[in-house]
């Protein structure tokens, strides 16, 4: 696909006139947001990050039309829905169902185009049998599987999320997730306000951050660890797995290994049931005593894990290369998958585990 700038903020400032100040000075103008300057492409999913009171939701707002700017332009590409707030646009009197068709029209949408997916709609939210209820009966969470199920299955250009996952349970944020990336894939572009860290990770394409009103910085994955550089000549030939006796075995080949006098081969497991179900697995080794790598430029990495230590679900698994216990070198993301569907009837107290357990293990150098 090729890359179409659907959002593209110039110099935008926006400052609010206050009835008195906030200090001891007489400026009852506050200044929220101050020359911002960001380009968003069309598929990209956008993080923004920041403390409290730095502008995050106020540019939300100005680029969903809730509030205009003081100075600067905006130019939008396409059609924007949000969720700037839990029920906003839905009215306590009125049925889930009613506020389907009311908030979607709010968004913009016809008649026509609710009706065509309002099936799909109550499905994914799983309030079908309170749908007919005044939503001021409704939990915080229920509004929100509402509210975010309307706006994710009608067809927009640019969906806007200030904060609203927090509020989901683990099994409803990650099914959120999963439809994100898939809608994102199919060209959805997504800008999502959040102080969660470990979800803005697993789903953005980069993160902004916002201090003092204005972007300081602009990240990737990678660049969130401030020891990550980049080490290009490493490569990754092989990874696979396999159970014996109750072991997990997890085999890796890396290639281009010189100059690494010291290195630590991690994984991190990230389980599909939760989104901060992750479960890391580190070991560091003295490469000196391994001559053979001034000749093949290769090692080969096998760790055990007692299967038992593992809940089991479905995992992602991550290769983190850190060299000299000082920086990671290279980081591959999602290079391989893992099932786990043991019998746990014998082990009952991972049934209460909150996540995988966490483990410092040994590899052997094979």
């Amino acid at each position: 696909m090729i890359d179409t700038t659907v959002i593209e903020i110039k110099n935008l400032s926006k400052t609010y006139v206050l009835r008195t100040p906030i200090d001891d000075s007489e400026n009852i103008n506050l200044e929220v947001l101050k020359h911002i300057n960001l380009e968003v492409q069309s598929g990209e999913i956008v993080g923004i990050v920041g403390p409290n009171g730095c502008g995050k939701s106020t540019l939300l707002k100005i680029l969903s039309g809730v509030t205009k700017p003081s100075d600067g332009d905006i130019f939008i590409k396409g059609k924007v829905a949000s969720i700037l707030d839990i029920g906003a646009g839905f009215h306590p009197e009125l049925t889930g169902r009613e506020n389907v068709y009311l908030h979607g029209q709010i968004l913009g949408f016809t008649k026509a185009e609710i009706e065509s997916s309002f099936d799909t709609i109550v499905d994914f939210s799983e309030i079908g049998k309170f749908i007919d209820q005044p939503v001021k009966t409704y939990s915080n969470g229920m509004y929100l599987r509402l509210a975010f199920s309307v706006i994710i299955h009608l067809k927009c250009d640019i969906l806007l999320l200030d904060e609203v996952l927090a509020v989901g349970d683990q099994y409803f944020m990650k099914k959120c997730l999963d439809v994100l990336r898939k809608k994102k894939q199919e060209g959805l572009t997504i800008l999502i306000v959040s102080h969660d860290i470990e979800l803005l990770i697993a789903i953005c394409s980069r993160i902004i951050a916002i201090e003092n009103g204005g972007i300081v910085e602009q990240k990737t994955f990678t660049d969130l660890f401030p020891r990550f550089e980049q080490d290009e000549q490493v490569e990754l030939k092989k990874i696979f797995h396999r159970i014996d006796n109750d072991i997990l075995q997890v085999n890796i080949e890396l290639n281009n290994i010189e100059n690494y006098n010291l290195i630590d081969v991690g994984l991190i497991f990230e389980g599909a049931k939760s989104i901060h179900s992750r479960f890391s697995l580190t070991s560091i080794h003295n490469m000196n005593k391994l001559s053979f790598l001034s000749t093949d430029k290769k090692i080969s990495f096998q760790m055990h894990i007692p299967i038992q230590s593992i809940k089991p679900d479905s995992y992602s698994v991550s290769l983190a290369v850190i060299k000299e216990r000082k920086s990671i070198s290279k980081f591959f993301q999602s290079c391989y998958h893992l099932d786990l569907n043991y019998d746990e009837s014998n082990m009952p107290f991972l049934q209460f585990y909150p996540n995988p357990l966490r483990l410092f293990a040994d590899w052997n150098v094979c």
